[in-house]
């Protein structure tokens, strides 16, 4: 069996393992949306650019879904402030950083009501007959609404595991310790001899500015770890608490794809810890960069002599496509 074959059953598999369907004839009912799909295959590589694997997945035409204008799509993600705050906590306290990919996400997603019927075509792989449909139960590759519900499916659960959506950034999740944070001196003093606003009132004060109703959430209490989440990749900076309490329950609920500590790649970005651990006289730092993103870009030629009546290639086709991202 060839590698794109093996790829096409692992997703068929994962479609069984997620219980993402149930099978129906559908000469025996009316089927009122019913959506088509198309493979679509991709090569994986690793951090350094080294191949990895072939991925397939079968993706539905979401445009035929008759309910797509009726479902809920946004689905937030990390900002880059958030990450680059993440960062720096990580340099500050030392902390490993760690990435983990989850294994096809959209699968996993939060289940349809019942008011939500889909049915759609399997592919031609999975060896059933063509009038053999599947009813989807949870949302798949291609609909409109599946990042959202695999959004909120992932952010109940981040939240369970005790996470707390920083105000600024609705992605990027803070752990506080169950040990108070240490003292500091000089902030708690309530009187100031020349009359001026202690640093206590002044934290009060902007406690009260940004968030007159809740006050801020980190008041006497210490910061364990910071998780970014984009889509199914997940950035995470913590202590050994933090690695207890929340690494370890992603771990047991979802699908990991892939983890990788203190050199890893998020977003299109490289982060490495460089001198962590080693002998003195070495600045530890993390470095951030995009070296390997803008090494993949390439200019994509047009014959600027086309004309908009000609049928567009295979070839064409691709190319435009890559430019429409």
């Amino acid at each position: 069996m060839c590698i794109r074959d093996r790829s096409k059953n692992d997703e068929i598999k994962s479609w069984v393992d997620n219980e993402v369907y149930e099978l129906i004839d559908m000469r025996k009912h009316h089927v009122k949306n019913f959506v088509t799909g198309r493979w679509v295959l991709a090569v994986k590589q690793d951090k350094d650019g080294n191949f990895l694997k072939c991925k397939a997945r079968w993706v539905l035409r979401g445009f035929q879904d008759r309910q797509k204008d009726e479902q809920q799509t946004d689905s937030p993600t990390a900002t880059r402030p958030g990450f680059r705050l993440c960062c720096q906590l990580a340099a500050n306290h030392g902390w490993d950083i760690a990435h983990i990919d989850l294994k096809t996400a959209f699968l996993q997603g939060e289940k349809f009501d019942a008011q939500r019927d889909v049915v759609c075509q399997l592919p031609p792989e999975s060896g059933l007959p063509s009038y053999i449909g599947a009813r989807l139960v949870r949302p798949a590759y291609g609909l409109n609404d599946a990042p959202r519900r695999w959004w909120n499916k992932v952010d109940t659960a981040l939240r369970a595991f005790g996470l707390i959506p920083a105000r600024a950034d609705r992605c990027c999740y803070v752990l506080y310790s169950d040990k108070t944070a240490p003292h500091k001196a000089g902030r708690n003093t309530k009187q100031s001899s020349s009359g001026l606003l202690t640093q206590e009132a002044i934290d009060c004060a902007v406690d009260y500015l940004t968030d007159p109703v809740q006050g801020s959430p980190a008041k006497g209490r210490r910061t364990a770890g910071c998780l970014c989440l984009h889509v199914d990749d997940l950035f995470m900076v913590g202590d050994d608490e933090f690695k207890r309490r929340v690494i370890a329950k992603i771990k047991s609920t979802f699908s990991v794809g892939s983890e990788d500590i203190n050199t890893v790649e998020f977003v299109g970005q490289k982060v490495k810890w460089s001198g962590k651990n080693t002998q003195k006289g070495i600045a530890a730092h993390i470095s951030v960069d995009q070296n390997k993103a803008i090494d993949q870009l390439t200019e994509v030629p047009f014959d600027h002599n086309l004309k908009d009546d000609i049928a567009c290639s295979p070839h064409l086709h691709t190319q435009y496509r890559s430019v429409l991202g």
